[in-house]
């Protein structure tokens, strides 16, 4: 009976506020004309629109671009088939009527209905039962789309080597409808709020970032060891650098320093000693194996490189610069990590 026969689209001027009108809304049954006497709200089942009554809305979207007013000579009117069945409720009063070759206001004028100024005349096509409510209050909810742009989220990956990004996640932007009840009271607006919002359908992209290094400072303090289910994982610095280890092993670890008794100043790799080089016994930690150690009484002696030899067994020798820090080192048991 109404179905959609070509779009129209026209703006009008109210004097308290403006309101556009964007609708389809010439079907088979009725079609638009000027002039109009009231405030038109229009729904139509093609355009899946809010049902406008004079407490509630049911239904979908409908926003105030498909509101027009005709309060002056602008406006637009509808022209009714005739011989057709039509639902009038007028303030209240409902009344059952057969339609003829007239428009809206000429009808409202046959059956003796004056709509004052500030009535709003609200005309409901989508169901098989057509109908005309004429009141001066009514509410009804516009849903709004709201776009959202997509952020971005770094992600630190300490296994990823420092330097390197990767994108884990494409972003994409995406939007939100939020509904507004809308409030009209003596055919002006009183309000319009916030009632409910769906979720975002925005995707923020995602990039990992690595912060594994090859090295890190003395200074840097270590605060966090986590180890995977096959013995591998990762040493974390105060810095957010982080050290990746293949293994670990428990170990007993001494001290000692160049120019004390036997002990020269160049290893058994041919390297100077300094901070950093131990000595191992090569059938158990083969030499250039690059360690982090760690005693089991909390001393962080940090990375170092099997340089040296001159023990044997389960044993790593530290290298420090002083006697004395050997003495108050002593002879404690530690875990060697095996960084990559």
């Amino acid at each position: 009976m109404y179905k959609l026969k070509h779009p129209w689209t026209q703006a009008f001027r109210c004097p308290a506020q403006w309101f556009v009108c964007i609708l389809a809304v010439v079907m088979v049954g009725y079609t638009l004309m000027e002039p109009a006497t009231a405030l038109y709200a229009l729904s139509t089942p093609e355009e899946d629109v809010l049902v406008l009554s004079t407490t509630s809305l049911q239904g979908s979207a409908l926003n105030a671009t498909q509101i027009y007013t005709s309060q002056t000579v602008q406006g637009g009117d509808i022209v009714l088939t005739a011989g057709e069945t039509l639902v009038i409720t007028y303030h209240g009063e409902e009344v059952t009527t057969q339609t003829k070759a007239e428009t809206i206001s000429q009808l409202l004028d046959r059956l003796g209905y004056s709509p004052s100024p500030l009535d709003l005349i609200v005309a409901d096509f989508t169901d098989a039962q057509a109908t005309v409510i004429v009141d001066s209050n009514f509410t009804y909810y516009e849903q709004a789309k709201e776009v959202s742009t997509y952020e971005t989220q770094r992600i630190a990956n300490p296994t990823l080597p420092e330097g390197t990004e990767n994108i884990i996640q494409q972003g994409q932007d995406g939007e939100s409808v939020n509904t507004y009840e809308v409030v009209y009271a003596d055919g002006a607006l009183l309000s319009r709020q916030l009632v409910g919002q769906t979720d975002s359908t925005v995707v923020d992209e995602i990039i990992e970032y690595g912060t594994a290094a090859l090295d890190v400072g003395r200074n840097d303090p270590l605060v966090d060891v986590v180890t995977f289910e096959d013995g591998s994982g990762y040493l974390s610095f105060e810095s957010g650098a982080t050290l990746t280890f293949s293994g670990t092993k428990g170990m007993t670890a001494t001290a000692y320093t160049g120019g004390v008794g036997k002990v020269g100043w160049i290893t058994a790799t041919g390297t100077y000693v300094h901070v950093g080089v131990i000595a191992v016994d090569k059938s158990v930690i083969p030499l250039g194996t690059k360690m982090f150690v760690v005693t089991d009484s909390g001393i962080v002696y940090g990375t170092g490189v099997a340089e040296d030899t001159g023990v044997i067994g389960n044993i790593v020798d530290l290298y420090y610069d002083t006697y004395d820090e050997c003495i108050n080192f002593g002879r404690r048991s530690c875990t060697v990590y095996f960084i990559d």
